[in-house]
């Protein structure tokens, strides 16, 4: 016998272990139900009958003629379905002769299906020249898992899309294992994204990661960045290797460090509830209550996302990406990210006006005093007695906070909810509509 994927017809672990049968009893029963038959071919051969993996629901065809299967789709595996991301360079590179890419076209076999059937050429035009291939070449040049598939064009920013600012992303494992697809996929609308990720990074835990490796957590990311590398969009990719029951103060303390450096948006991916040994919804639950609370923080639905059980073949580890989950996160990234674009969230300049209810100082009355005196309260911890009343009114104690919480972030101590004092607590300064002196 001549296969791969034959293990054999039995296994024992050890020298002394009794063996185990690997073999199905209806193999040997269905060889003794055929035998004597052969299927032969139109000129009279014998044809060769192996088997294939998985089909996609539809055998490809050839010397038979293409069958459905609807058994492969019951079974469901995991390359039924698949994704994958190639970069225009690496087309280029391979095919410098087309110039600069501009469209990639398929034909199929026209026999039902996704795409209309299985892939028979496929045409890569440029600014200089087309090259065409078959669908199987394709597919052996680029290493896809079947010549079954199509084409979908991942396209740089719109022409009349609105300027977006540098983007720094803070991630683990998870985030480090897309680095080329993050590339490919949203570094053509994205170009100025500072793509820091590495295994075992937490959100905040200073011994999360070897020296040797990188920056632990998010907090040592943020301190180590210079003037001119500060972001407008800060994303986070975190939370796997973090306590759920400490997530909220985490989260608070790395918000608290970004508005300390006026950054405009703040943008967590939450996390895949899959892995059932870690209460990952209760960080998921701290995630959705800091948007609540800071009125620049957003949150991408990444468990949601991805919760289908057709997404189950997106994981290798219930946590970590199979080669189809890695391109299908970055799709998540650059479609979440193109809609908080147009939304205006991520808009270089959407956040910079500041109202003339700022700067705000002893005396202020009204709801955005109120609204200050709440945040002074969770950045600063105060509790019970401690805690500010929540009167709108800006007297000696909201001052005498305003101090303190200009002495934790390092700011110029004065007692003035100024815009970087409001901007790192943050409060969204443009709703207020404070009028000093009013009652």
């Amino acid at each position: 016998m001549d296969c791969q994927v034959y293990g054999g017809a039995a296994l024992r672990e050890g020298v002394s272990e009794q063996p185990y049968n690997l073999e199905d009893p209806r193999t040997d029963l269905a060889i003794a139900e055929t035998a004597g038959v052969v299927i032969r071919a139109r000129n009279g051969s014998v044809v060769r009958t192996e088997f294939s993996s998985s089909n996609g629901g539809r055998t490809a065809g050839g010397i038979f003629t293409p069958q459905a299967d609807p058994g492969d789709l019951a079974a469901n595996p995991a390359l039924t379905v698949w994704t994958r991301s190639i970069s225009a360079a690496s087309l280029q590179a391979k095919y410098p002769q087309i110039g600069t890419l501009t469209s990639i076209v398929t034909e199929h076999d026209g026999l039902g299906g996704d795409w209309n059937g299985y892939t028979t050429q496929v045409t890569l035009n440029g600014t200089t020249s087309s090259v065409k291939m078959s669908g199987w070449a394709f597919r052996t040049a680029f290493g896809l898992p079947a010549p079954w598939y199509g084409v979908q064009a991942v396209y740089p920013a719109e022409f009349e899309a609105a300027p977006v600012g540098r983007i720094l992303l803070i991630g683990d494992s998870v985030g480090a294992s897309i680095n080329a697809e993050f590339a490919a996929i949203v570094a053509p609308a994205y170009p100025t994204v500072d793509f820091q990720a590495v295994p075992n990074r937490c959100l905040v835990g200073p011994s999360c990661v070897q020296p040797t490796v990188g920056l632990p957590d998010a907090p040592a990311v943020i301190n180590s960045l210079t003037a001119d590398q500060m972001p407008t969009v800060a994303v986070l990719q975190l939370g796997y290797n973090d306590d759920p029951a400490t997530f909220a103060q985490d989260i608070d303390q790395v918000v608290t460090a970004l508005n300390a450096r006026a950054v405009q948006r703040i943008v967590f991916v939450n996390l895949s509830t899959r892995r059932v040994s870690v209460d990952y919804s209760a960080s998921n639950a701290a995630l959705a209550t800091a948007t609540q609370r800071y009125p620049n923080v957003s949150v991408l639905d990444w468990n949601t996302y991805s919760s289908g059980p057709d997404k189950t073949r997106w994981f290798s580890d219930t946590v970590h990406l199979t080669t189809t989950g890695r391109a299908e996160f970055a799709l998540f990234l650059r479609n979440q990210l193109d809609d908080m674009r147009r939304a205006g969230l991520i808009s270089v300049g959407s956040g910079a006006m500041i109202p003339m209810s700022v700067p705000m100082v002893v005396g202020e009355r009204g709801e955005p005093v109120k609204a200050l005196q709440a945040a002074l309260n969770t950045a600063l911890g105060l509790k019970k007695k401690k805690k500010i009343a929540l009167d709108g009114v800006y007297g000696k104690g909201t001052a005498k906070a305003v101090e303190a919480f200009e002495t934790q972030v390092g700011l110029t101590v004065d007692g003035i909810a100024d815009e970087q004092v409001v901007a790192a607590l943050g409060l969204d300064h443009t709703t207020f509509t404070l009028s000093r002196g009013a009652r």
